[in-house]
């Protein structure tokens, strides 16, 4: 939430954490030189994580007021994981696997600043699903739960990205494959 980790994911299925508390940015970058430097204290990352996905990860976000100890991922392999993070010993645990999806994940998304409990994903199976940890995960882990916030499946589509509207959070934006504008929907 400081801005201060980075949470990378990738076709490895591994997570690493980074932290740039030194991190600057050349306000003179014009094309060719400056940009973001580190002076001296770059650093190895913080952690790295195996998921436990056996597939592409596409999506990784904070959870927020989780002081960057908490945060979500979803991959090809249709699975939404939730993961605490210990930096100080350098591991990760995964907490909750969630598969209620029936194709990729294609994107996570928290509220910034909003709740710690709740996230979305959402999948080329054509659902947007909304998760609260708070809430059994048997509950939010079966293709019949009840946790569908949107669903494009009888149009034919598939949805690529999501986004929280930060201004309104109770608006959900997306992005579809078979559409060629972004739809915005009230939860």
């Amino acid at each position: 939430e400081d801005g201060t980790r980075l949470a990378s994911v990738s076709d490895d299925t591994l997570l690493a954490v980074w932290e740039f508390p030194n991190l600057v940015c050349d306000h003179s970058y014009r094309g060719g030189g400056g940009g973001w430097e580190n002076p001296g204290s770059a650093r190895e990352s913080l952690l790295k994580h195996n998921t436990g996905h056996t597939n592409n990860i596409f999506g990784v976000r904070f959870l927020p007021q989780s002081g960057g100890g908490r945060l979500v991922t979803g991959a090809m392999d249709a699975e939404v994981r939730l993961i605490s993070l210990d930096t100080q010993r350098g591991v990760g645990r995964t907490e909750e696997v969630y598969r209620a999806h029936l194709k990729s994940v294609q994107d996570v998304e928290v509220e910034r600043g909003g709740s710690p409990w709740l996230f979305w994903s959402c999948s080329r199976d054509g659902c947007v699903r909304q998760y609260d940890t708070r809430v059994d995960v048997r509950l939010q882990d079966s293709v019949r739960s009840t946790n569908i916030l949107i669903d494009r499946k009888s149009s034919g589509g598939d949805v690529l990205c999501l986004s929280v509207n930060p201004a309104q959070p109770h608006q959900i934006a997306i992005g579809s494959g078979n559409h060629p504008f972004v739809q915005v929907f009230d939860r």
